[in-house]
């Protein structure tokens, strides 16, 4: 799911950000309980407009640093420390492979 490459990111992420300092809405709907993999006539969600989002994301630090998953604050009450080091460590493993895999079969390149 995760692109190695900017050039390989395309829209997948966008950064919202100029979405919001403009007045645009205070909220993107985004169901992401909704999946239309393997249905027909999925109708897509609304297109977010905003420039490539791109960061390493196979790297935890980069997680970690600008506070996504496990490592954003809605978390902050409900892990320790040591279980976030936890998670990073399972991801350092997981990304590792992912991207590996990603190389090996896609024939992607950084």
């Amino acid at each position: 799911f995760f692109p190695i490459s900017k050039k390989r990111l395309q829209d997948r992420f966008v950064d919202v950000t100029e979405h919001f300092e403009n007045g645009g809405d205070h909220e993107i709907k985004f169901d992401s309980d909704k999946s239309g993999i393997g249905k027909i006539g999925t109708e897509f969600q609304p297109a977010v407009k905003g420039a490539s989002a791109y960061f390493d994301f196979y790297n935890p630090d980069a997680w970690e640093e600008l506070q996504l998953g496990v490592f954003g604050p809605e978390f902050d009450d409900k892990l320790c420390d040591k279980q976030r080091e936890a998670y990073k460590e399972h991801m350092s493993i997981q990304m590792a492979a992912a991207k590996a895999w990603r190389k090996r079969v896609l024939g992607e390149d950084e």
